[in-house]
């Protein structure tokens, strides 16, 4: 190999100075043009994307605004559609089944709306169409609700003819429980009054808030992709940044926009819009209200619920302009090197020969000195690559003896390694799993979509992710897994592959929920054994029984019956959790051969318990279930109350989830009924005593 001799001459102070002297100079010209073009390009650009950022805002704004201007002419359309009119001056069937089908095509051809309802004065839904998922329908009138007691009934009925009502936005609740899956709402409702102007309710808009927020999301051309939409507390209602949205819907407590940014949110709530710079960077706002008419709050609007839109645009994307500072440095680099060889070959010519000298011998010490180095490399990587090896097989024997599943997945979601435990987790074998997405072979259903696209943002944002998740073992049963998932990244910085570490939780969460359940009971056990010593008098007993069970038992629904005169049937005597004409209903089977079936009776002729785990699979709930279902109820369980070998009454107990009923809390709800039946038998005597020291 032939060595290259540098013919640069080597320094001296004479040729130093000459040299320095011109180089400096041109070198700090070339510095200076170089730094002021750079500064007045960025300029430009960062003043562009302010005004980017400025257009997007109030695009996100008017989009929010044409929201709302359509929803304000849909609840206008309602209070002064001709068929409600005839039905508040002549009501009629035929009118208020007019009036159903101009909802029901309302609702087809709009897709916005939840739920269009007409509320009367006494706040009891009169007309409710649900959209059930793009197919419209009236809601029955026995399943129409009393909604007196719901903040945007009371605050609408307040309102004076032409005024609007506009709620926050939070998530739908039906029977006095949160919907779910949730369902984020805009209420928009409006006061209906009759000829004689006398109040007759409201009507009432579930906008799918899930539409103003993907509408919201679709408008504007921000550039780095930080729009928020806050609600007057600060809360966020939509945001980029993660685990952020719609905090105030689901956790009021959770720090929210004004929490975090406090000095940013005060300076924010001052004026309608605007747009200034911190060391975060640029924040540009604006403001929505619920007005479709203008931007600004009108007399006509009962709730001035503003929204905030804030983007924020950090300094790294303001003045981050990277393609053009790479070929400007590129120029001054070369422009500088130019300059440098120039000056020097200037300088240099002079000591030509001497500095050849020096180069050769400076080059042969180089030469040797290199091979010595290389030789050392080559004898240290030879030991570095052997303990490499051995650790590789270490760590492979660890991993395959390791009792969690570890999964290894490459960049394009592909299975190439998984331990034994896999197999034991999943059920598939490892020769079926590798070269497959584990989509394909764990993934049940019970996640969303969108569930695996956040999990995976998370991961390819150079985070752990850590949860639990449900999945379906090859031979068809559910698990609970704890899941981790690690990116690896190469010296890039890119995430090449994923290590998955998961672990089989459901014996320990099916653990926990036994003692939660147990821990219920326990205390329903204990406030009835309060209530048997402190209160003589059988009834209010009997009803304080029903009642702990409601609120302290957490079970759905109670009733205790007594046989009636014939001594062969049940009469429900006390309840709790459910009105009488519903007990009644439900109690009431078409076939007297089926009455049998009825966890209540077979507990009386039985004089045992009965009861079911599952009403909707159990073969012996099937001539009444469908009423238990439409009701909510799915778990029953029945309790023979028997005093002195006769069963005296019996206590039902109903629950809202299968398996609600466990052998232990079988036995302590047992328990619980031999000792309201030892206080019954205790108060007869009692009675009877009296009468007959009398």
């Amino acid at each position: 190999m032939e060595k290259v001799i540098n013919l640069t001459p080597k320094l001296s102070r004479p040729i130093l100075r000459q040299f320095l002297k011109a180089y400096l100079f041109l070198a700090l010209l070339t510095c200076v043009g170089a730094y002021y073009f750079y500064h007045s390009i960025q300029e430009r650009f960062s003043n562009r994307n302010k005004a980017l950022e400025s257009i997007s805002v109030e695009l996100k704004r008017d989009a929010i605004r044409t929201v709302l201007q359509e929803i304000n002419r849909d609840i206008r359309l309602l209070t002064n559609h001709y068929q409600l009119k005839r039905i508040l001056e002549h009501p009629s069937t035929e009118a208020l089944h007019d009036f159903e089908l101009d909802l029901l095509n309302l609702s087809a051809a709009t897709k916005s709306y939840d739920q269009i309802r007409w509320i009367d004065e006494s706040g009891h839904e009169r007309v409710r169409i649900n959209y059930n998922n793009g197919k419209p329908a009236q809601t029955p009138e026995a399943e129409l609700q009393d909604k007196s007691n719901r903040y945007y009934f009371r605050e609408t009925h307040k309102l004076s003819a032409g005024e609007i009502y506009v709620s926050p936005l939070d998530l739908n609740i039906e029977h006095s429980n949160l919907e779910f899956p949730h369902k984020p709402m805009l209420r928009i409702a409006a006061p209906i009054f009759d000829s004689l102007g006398r109040r007759r309710g409201i009507v009432v808009l579930n906008y799918f808030g899930a539409d103003l927020l993907a509408r919201f999301e679709r408008a504007g051309t921000e550039i780095a992709g930080r729009s928020m939409l806050l609600n007057p507390q600060g809360f966020w209602l939509n945001s980029p940044l993660p685990d952020k949205n719609r905090g105030s819907m689901f956790t009021p407590t959770t720090p929210g926009f004004s929490t975090q940014y406090p000095v940013i949110w005060e300076r924010i709530k001052q004026t309608d819009h605007g747009q200034f710079e911190n060391e975060q960077g640029v924040w540009t706002f604006s403001t929505a209200y619920p007005n479709p008419s203008d931007n600004t709050p009108q007399s006509g609007v009962a709730d001035a619920n503003t929204w905030k839109i804030v983007s924020l645009l950090p300094h790294k994307t303001l003045y981050g302009n990277r393609a053009l500072l790479k070929p400007i440095l590129a120029s001054l680099m070369t422009l500088l090197l130019i300059e440098a060889i120039a000056c020097w070959k200037l300088a240099g010519n002079r000591q030509f020969r001497k500095q050849l000298q020096l180069e050769l011998l400076q080059s042969n010490q180089d030469l040797q000195k290199l091979i010595a180095e290389r030789t050392s490399q080559l004898k240290a990587d030879t030991v570095l690559r052997e303990q490499a090896e051995k650790q590789l097989h270490l760590f492979t024997a660890a991993f395959k003896a390791a009792a969690n599943a570890i999964v290894i997945i490459d960049s394009d979601s592909i299975i190439q390694w998984a331990n034994p435990a896999f197999t034991a987790l999943t059920g598939f074998p490892l020769e079926n799993a590798i070269g497959k997405p584990p989509k394909d072979l764990i993934r049940c259903g019970l996640r969303s979509k969108a569930f695996y696209q956040a999990l995976s943002i998370s991961i390819l944002s150079k985070r752990v992710w850590r949860g639990e998740i449900g999945n379906k073992h090859k031979d068809g049963y559910l698990y609970t897994e704890s899941l981790t998932i690690t990116p690896i990244f190469n010296r890039g910085e890119d995430a090449t592959h994923f290590i998955a570490i998961i672990e089989n939780i459901s014996d320990r969460k099916q653990a926990e929920a036994r003692v939660t359940n147990l821990a219920r009971v326990h205390t329903m056990l204990s406030n009835i054994n309060q209530a048997i010593v402190h209160i003589r008098e059988i009834e209010a007993l009997l009803k304080e029984v029903c009642r702990i069970a409601i609120d302290d038992g957490g079970f759905s629904m109670a009733w205790i019956g007594l046989p009636d005169a014939s001594g062969k049937t049940l009469i429900p005597a006390i309840f709790a959790g459910i009105d009488g004409e519903t007990l009644e209903q439900l109690n009431n089977l078409s076939t007297p051969g089926n009455q049998n079936t009825y966890p209540a009776n077979a507990a009386f002729l039985q004089a045992c318990s009965v009861g079911s785990n599952d009403i909707e699979q159990d073969p012996r709930t099937q001539a009444w279930r469908h009423k238990a279902l439409a009701l909510g109820y799915r778990s029953v369980l029945a309790l023979p109350i028997k005093v002195k070998g006769r069963v005296y009454a019996v206590c039902s107990l109903y629950g809202g989830t299968p398996d609600a009923f466990s052998n232990q809390e079988i036995k302590l709800l047992n328990d619980m009924a031999d000792n309201i039946a030892f206080a019954l038998e205790t108060s007869q005597t009692g009675v009877n005593g009296e009468h007959g020291s009398g």
